[in-house]
């Protein structure tokens, strides 16, 4: 009888080559979903309270949900400390791991703030823990940004009260240069860079602070955060008429 063993031989190689291509293409497709390939470019949370409630966050007790707090819609978010700690807080089982870009934005109008305290409104947090992209207002009522306190930048004009307010940041903090590019009720505003730092990732975002030295009220809406592992741009939280097209005082 003859034996094909020529072919069979043949098919086995075949078959364990295209074994190996499958398995190569999966891993492939696995580590560019989790590392910003087309299938997981980026993901997002948005908070605007129109649940009437705190559930989509961690939030501080003096945290409320008002309709008087609403850039839009029925319901925003008032902060309120009183040498206290007051936030609300998207963490690290809510925020996706593993990615070193964010885009962040949001509507606030600070109410009123202590004499000579900074009024806490973002931190984007580093696993690492420290050279987080902050930003916040300063007593005389300059926004003012930094991913390391030498490292920042601040608005040559003073901050209009009681005013509604857009602020976007584009952070990058997966290199040993960190970066942050911000934009204010829809101007841009330059980048900062903080260089010699340890590439990481995004980990959590705080609106307000865990601090219990300042005093400050203010109304926060529409909060948006993307990450990702690519640039993402400013996530479209436009800014629209209901500003001051300057943004600040005389």
């Amino acid at each position: 009888m003859y034996h094909h063993t020529g072919s069979t031989a043949c098919f086995r190689k075949t078959f364990l080559i295209v074994s190996v291509i499958a398995i190569i293409m999966v891993m492939t497709f696995t580590f560019a979903a989790r590392r910003g390939g087309a299938a997981a470019a980026s993901t997002s949370l948005t908070g605007d309270a129109e649940s009437g409630d705190l559930s989509a966050w961690a939030a501080s007790s003096n945290t409320s949900v008002l309709t008087t707090a609403a850039y839009h819609g029925s319901y925003g978010y008032q902060l309120d400390a009183a040498l206290s700690a007051v936030y609300l807080n998207w963490n690290s089982t809510q925020v996706e791991q593993n990615h070193p870009w964010a885009s962040v934005s949001m509507w606030f109008k600070v109410n009123s703030h202590g004499a000579t305290n900074s009024t806490d409104l973002i931190s984007l947090k580093t696993v690492t823990g420290v050279n987080n992209f902050d930003f916040f207002l300063l007593p005389n009522d300059h926004l003012q940004w930094d991913l390391l306190s030498t490292d920042n930048a601040q608005t040559s004009y003073a901050l209009n009260l009681n005013t509604w307010h857009l602020v976007e940041a584009r952070v990058y903090y997966g290199g040993t240069t960190h970066t942050a590019q911000v934009q204010i009720d829809g101007v841009d505003q330059g980048s900062i860079t903080s260089t010699e730092q340890t590439a990481t990732d995004v980990k959590s975002l705080w609106i307000g602070s865990s601090l219990t030295t300042n005093t400050y009220s203010t109304d926060v809406d529409d909060v948006q955060l993307q990450v990702g592992d690519s640039d993402l741009g400013y996530n479209g939280n436009s800014p629209t008429s209901a500003y001051d097209a300057t943004g600040c005082s005389d």
